[in-house]
């Protein structure tokens, strides 16, 4: 009986992974006010479109510099979750210095945390019906509410619409009508203390068809790239003492 072989299909594409790759050391002069500045830029015209579909097209919408005491508006910004919990630059100095560190916490967030709106000019707290556990650092929003006290009392807000989303059809994903696969793993622990080799093993028998019947063999020959995706290396091999320049 004739024994089948199957071929591992290929497929194009590009590799844009070099912004992630590990930097022996920290940069901090590198920081996130230029990418937030820029998708404010980019999120405001389509802000004030959603803040005139959900509060009336002759909702008031004013910059931070020209607010009204009292008046009902509209503000466009940027969140800034204000935490007393999270790591600072002076931690990251600490641990690469070998000074004693900050005490760590379990967790950075807590009930007490400020959220602030920051536009081009300025910037200004966030009080009232705002959800505290859904608001992280670095979203463009539109809030509508108005200023008190220094304050901006938040009655609703609303994010951009998402694009008009065409379907594409089977034809256009497939390369000569074939199916293609990417496989992503996570977790795979590498190094641990208690790590057993035995899982990966068999990961990779059955990616390279060596422990599988003939309908899995031919679906698998369809995987034409592997991501790891995070959490290769166990927190055993993550300590300083451990790393490699």
């Amino acid at each position: 009986m004739k024994q089948e072989v199957w071929q591992r299909v290929t497929c194009s594409y590009e590799n844009h992974s070099q912004t992630f790759r590990y930097k022996p050391k920290r940069k901090f002069d590198l920081q996130y006010s230029e990418a937030y500045g820029a998708r404010y830029e980019l999120m405001k015209r389509k802000l004030e479109d959603a803040a005139k579909q959900k509060w009336k097209h002759d909702v008031i919408i004013r910059p931070l510099v020209d607010l009204v005491s009292n008046e009902d508006c509209a503000i466009i910004g940027t969140l800034f979750r204000k935490m007393e919990l999270q790591p600072g630059i002076l931690k990251e100095i600490c641990d690469e210095e070998n000074v004693l560190p900050l005490p760590e916490s379990e967790k950075y967030s807590s009930e007490d945390d400020i959220i602030i709106l920051e536009e081009n000019q300025q910037r200004i707290q966030l009080i009232g019906d705002i959800n505290l556990s859904t608001s992280v650092t670095g979203i463009s929003i539109a809030a509508y509410g108005y200023e008190s006290d220094g304050k901006f009392h938040v009655k609703d807000i609303t994010f951009v619409t998402l694009p008009a989303y065409t379907n594409l059809s089977v034809d256009e994903c497939l390369q000569n009508g074939e199916d293609r696969y990417v496989l992503f793993i996570s977790g795979l622990g590498i190094g641990g203390e208690q790590e057993s080799l035995l899982k990966l093993q068999l990961l990779i028998d059955i990616i390279t068809g060596r422990l599988c019947s003939k309908e899995d063999q031919k679906f698998y020959s369809k995987v034409c790239r592997v991501v790891i995706a995070g959490n290769s290396l166990s927190k055993d091999t993550q300590d300083k003492e451990t790393e490699i320049s």
